[in-house]
């Protein structure tokens, strides 16, 4: 509404009708664009909280509602932050001042006036008063002169003079609109302009207290009452109050500012009437309108304006900067969340779904086969056709369709889905900004420099302290779902092999004895049972993946929000901001510790090493030195356990179920089930064999020491090659070092009457319409170690040099024969290949235990030794982790006694079953024998040790003939060394005990006998 005033002058009159409402109107748009800003944030606000209360989809849980509504108030944020640097207070005032540029003004109004003398005042300066008074003084008396000078002009009737005095004013129109208008208007509306950044502050902060007064009963809900479900229409707090409050402050604020516009621009049109009549005298010099003192204190006015809006600019930048974060904070705590509920419930699915009804399936299976085995106990033939009847159904029915169909479920992509929701958290953790500002005390209703601003980096800080843990915990729990997954497809796999097993178990025994019905029967029904024992287990196995791995999530998730929080604490916040700092430097001091530990590590062993080999080399040279000069008396305690060690084995063994003993014969095996860690010589077989199949001359020598798995490797590699070649695999028990025997054996494994050269049979083998595959084991035994003894083994390497055109030759050796053999008469130059069998570790021979063992379906219990049970950190361990600790432990030792060996492996285990359960059997702790006694043999048991080691066992007749001794001689050495246990004999040949062969080796080898 155009509002009607009284002006002194024209020209301002008609000014306020042309620019009065014009400068009103710009000047409020400056502060409006603020006041409509701050409204719509409250609105999209209302509207977005409103959004969490209305229904979802059946698709969108909770969770997702607050990130959406978690994202929009980001946005809405950003995009203020955005505007509030857009809408900067002097861009606006430069389209105001724009204006007042574009008025048609006349820059200079020139006025001849009628002089009025000018009126004294109080405050006017000394030297004001004097030129007003020598003005005045000067005014009044050219005033006298002219009325003195009147009164002879009406004698004279001449015209009489004027006593009007005029002077001229050169008002600087222009100028004086841009000073009133430019500067003045201005500077008298600031404070509106203070007022309205400390609303729009008060409003962002009412509505971040209202977030996280949303949040924290959020919080409260998920972490006080420990559930995975929010309920958004309980809180408490409405929007309608806070966002009512908000809009009449914003009503009040706009109707202030229209009023103190108007009156401060009211109060310049009247200053610059004023004005307008005394500019360019004494009260109101024109040089206060020079332009280049208008521009100056423009500048100056602006600029103080300037700087105030950016010292609110920052405020309100750093406010958003420091909500956001909070905000970044929530949304990915939901999101979190969010991804947490759908994973489970998919897990939920899977599991529920899935597996249940497969699993009711593999137990009606085997609990309707033992029905069916124990209801045809009438007779043998019932019985016999039951059992292969059901032998068949379990392999081909409930082995390949129903339970490889569970276990291929089984082997599902929960880790996958896990290992998902991982990568998730990390790139949700990747977005979070890497800088955010602050300030300490968070005063955000004021201007604030830009050194009071504070930068903190969260993802940095989320990289380094909640993101590790938080990968660690999902770790843990993939592990854990990975080893229960792995341990139920075991319990699953060993359901169809423990029932196969079983039941070939029950067929043996019903053909050693017909009349054993009801003991057939029984051990059927009880490996039946324990294979129902792993479906329990695999069952319980499954529940656990379901249970626990949802409670350890939710937990890794509380740990993970707790420590996220702490970004949004600004009394600490400067102190995590620091503990980057700390923490890279504990990182680099662990990295220097792990060297050091690494390099102490290193140095240990080889420091050892030297001590022994200098100071047990001293020590044995004096020893010697003392038995020489006679002052050292040589007593030999051999340990009474030696000779009774097989024995006791033997007696292990028959203690325990017929399945069992079945598993742990001490003989070769062809059946793949049983191969472990044979891979490597496995391929080179096949290798080997590919190359000869292409024409090439190929001989091959296995060797390996004894008892390690040289024949059941080879029988493997035979049955796993596809070729109608024939194939003899032949072994002599005997010496064979003369050529009547060398030429006996030929003609026996070829079905001949008789060979009488080494001709002959090169001729037989090379006249051949077909090839042949020749396995020839034990190649040891072709010589004898005396004079001409090596003529077999020269007559065997011309024998395969000559025909392995035609021939593919196997050769096995023991190690420590192929040792001597090399040295005497060149082995290795009549074998193209050479494969040598690696000694087992640990984990091997754990492998191979535990496949057999896994085939009876018997629990393993292993017990502690007195020293584990007196061990602090023992005691802490819970079952599970104790039975780890001595599985490990056990097989740890196993190695170290065994020497990687396998068949001494299995002979210590054997020793080591303590006592048997319906489904247990009991470990006992690893005893070593003591063989300290070894090192103190003497010699002539060395010479004989070492004569059986290269031949690997000998006959009295034949160790005679070696050492070119009578055979009484020889058996007044080797029958006693056999009573204290030294050696065995299986049979006919002396061997060296296997309890005290590794040390044995070691001391012929100290003694320079073997290399």
């Amino acid at each position: 509404m155009k509002v009607e005033k009284n002006f002194s002058n024209d020209e301002i009159k008609q000014l306020w009708d042309n620019f009065g409402p014009i400068s009103q109107a710009k000047l409020f748009e400056c502060f409006n664009i603020h006041i409509n800003e701050l409204q719509d944030i409250s609105n999209s606000y209302k509207a977005y909280f409103e959004t969490l209360n209305k229904p979802g989809t059946k698709t969108k849980t909770d969770f997702a509602k607050l990130c959406d509504f978690n994202q929009s108030i980001l946005e809405l944020l950003f995009k203020s932050q955005k505007e509030g640097l857009e809408h900067d207070f002097k861009k606006m005032s430069q389209v105001y001042l724009s204006e007042i540029d574009a008025l048609n003004l006349n820059k200079i109004i020139n006025r001849k006036e009628k002089f009025t003398p000018y009126i004294y005042s109080k405050k006017d300066k000394l030297s004001l008063f004097f030129k007003k008074l020598s003005i005045n003084t000067k005014f009044r008396l050219k005033v006298r002169r002219r009325k003195f000078l009147n009164i002879f002009r009406r004698i004279f009737h001449m015209d009489l003079l004027g006593l009007d005095t005029f002077h001229r004013r050169k008002i600087p129109f222009r100028n004086m609109v841009n000073y009133y208008f430019g500067i003045q208007l201005p500077k008298a509306i600031a404070d509106n302009f203070q007022e309205t950044m400390q609303v729009k502050s008060s409003v962002l902060l009412d509505l971040w207290q209202f977030n996280q007064d949303l949040e924290a009963e959020i919080q409260s809900q998920l972490l006080e009452n420990q559930t995975d479900q929010v309920q958004l229409n309980s809180f408490h707090k409405s929007i309608d109050e806070t966002i009512d409050k908000q809009k009449q402050r914003l009503i009040d604020l706009s109707n202030k500012i229209k009023d103190d516009i108007a009156l401060a621009n009211s109060a310049q049109f009247e200053k610059l009437d004023q004005a307008f009549l005394c500019v360019d005298t004494l009260e109101m010099s024109g040089k206060e309108f020079q332009q280049n003192n208008i521009k100056e204190e423009q500048n100056q006015i602006f600029t103080a304006i300037d700087l105030e809006n950016q010292k609110w600019n920052n405020t309100h930048t750093t406010l958003i900067d420091d909500w956001s974060l909070d905000l970044e904070i929530a949304q990915l705590y939901f999101t979190v969340l969010d991804d947490y509920t759908r994973l489970y419930s998919k897990i939920h699915q899977f599991i529920d779904e899935h597996l249940s009804l497969n699993i009711e399936q593999l137990r009606e299976f085997i609990t309707s086969t033992n029905r069916r085995i124990q209801e045809s106990t009438t007779s043998a033939k019932t019985l016999t056709d039951t059992l292969n009847t059901e032998r068949t159904n379990i392999t081909n029915e409930f082995i390949d369709k129903i339970l490889a169909k569970t276990i291929k479920k089984l082997s599902g992509s929960i880790n996958q889905d896990l290992e998902k929701f991982n990568a998730r958290t990390i790139s949700l953790i990747n977005k979070v900004s890497d800088k955010r500002s602050f300030i300490k005390s968070k005063n955000y209703e004021r201007g604030i420099r830009s050194t009071e601003i504070n930068w903190i980096s969260p993802k940095e800080l989320l990289n380094f302290e909640a993101l590790p843990h938080f990968e660690t915990s999902i770790q843990a729990i993939k592990q854990f779902i990975e080893e229960n997954m792995k341990k139920a497809r075991f319990k699953l796999l060993a359901l169809g092999t423990v029932s196969d097993f079983s039941l070939e178990s029950a067929q043996i025994m019903l053909q050693k004895k017909k009349s054993a019905l009801k003991s057939t029967a029984q051990v059927a029904e009880e490996g039946l049972n324990r294979a129902l024992s792993h479906l329990d287990e695999a069952i319980e196995l499954i529940s656990e993946i379901k249970k626990v791995p949802q409670e350890e999530l939710r937990q890794t998730i509380t740990t993970f929000n707790t420590e996220i929080q702490k970004l949004k604490n600004i009394d600490t916040i400067l102190e995590l901001n620091l503990q980057i700092v700390k923490i890279k430097a504990i990182e680099r001091s662990k990295k220097i510790r792990k060297d050091i530990l690494n390099w102490i590590l290193n140095i240990i062993p080889r420091v050892v090493d030297f001590i022994k080999k200098h100071i047990s080399g001293t020590t044995g040279y004096i020893s010697e030195i003392k038995k020489q000069l006679g002052l050292h008396v040589e007593k030999v305690q051999i340990s009474h356990e030696l000779p009774e060690f097989i024995r006791q084995t033997e007696l292990a063994l028959k203690k325990l179920p017929f399945v069992y003993q079945r598993l742990y014969q001490l003989t070769p095996t062809d059946e793949e089930r049983f191969f472990v860690n044979r891979q490597t010589e496995l391929e080179n077989l096949d290798k080997a064999f590919s190359d000869w199949n292409k024409e090439r001359f190929i001989t091959t020598a296995l060797i390996s020491e004894k008892g390690n798995g040289a024949t059941s490797l080879l029988k493997i590699f035979l049955s796993k090659i596809e070729t109608d070649i024939p194939i003899i695999h032949q072994s002599s028990a005997n010496k064979i070092y003369t050529p009547e025997a060398y030429f006996a054996f030929f003609a026996e494994i070829f079905q001949q009457k008789k060979f009488d050269s080494n001709e002959e049979i090169i001729d037989f083998l090379n006249n051949r319409t077909e090839p042949l595959i020749l396995i020839l084991e034990s190649l040891h035994h072709f010589f004898i170690k005396k004079v001409n003894g090596f003529e077999c083994q020269k007559m065997l390497f011309e024998l395969m040099s000559r025909t392995s055109k035609k021939v593919f030759w196997i050769g096995s050796y023991t190690i420590h024969s192929w040792e001597y053999l090399k040295k005497t008469v060149g082995v290795s130059e009549h074998f193209i290949r050479e494969i040598e069998l690696q000694k087992f570790d640990g984990e091997s021979l754990d492998d191979v235990i535990f496949k057999r063992n896994n085939l009876s379906g018997y629990k393993i219990k292993f017990e502690p030794s007195r020293e584990n049970r007196q061990s602090k950190s023992f005691q802490k361990m819970n079952e599970e982790e104790r039975q780890s600790f001595l599985r490990k432990q056990f097989f740890i030792e196993l190695n170290q006694m065994s020497n990687g060996n396998v068949s001494l492996a299995q002979l210590y285990w054997l020793r080591s079953t303590h006592s048997v359960s319906d489904d247990t059997i009991n470990i006992a702790s690893l005893r070593e024998i003591d063989v300290s006694f070894v090192k103190d043999l003497p010699r002539e048991h060395l010479f004989a040790m070492h004569s059986l080691l290269i031949h690997d066992g000998l006959k009295i007749e034949d160790y005679a003939r070696s050492l070119n001794l009578p055979e009484n001689n020889c058996r007044n050495i080797l029958i006693p060394m056999l009573e204290k246990g030294l050696l065995i004999r299986p049979k006919e040949k002396y061997n060296i005990n296997p309890i005290i062969f590794r040390q044995v080796v070691s001391l012929l080898k100290s003694h320079n006998f073997i290399n």
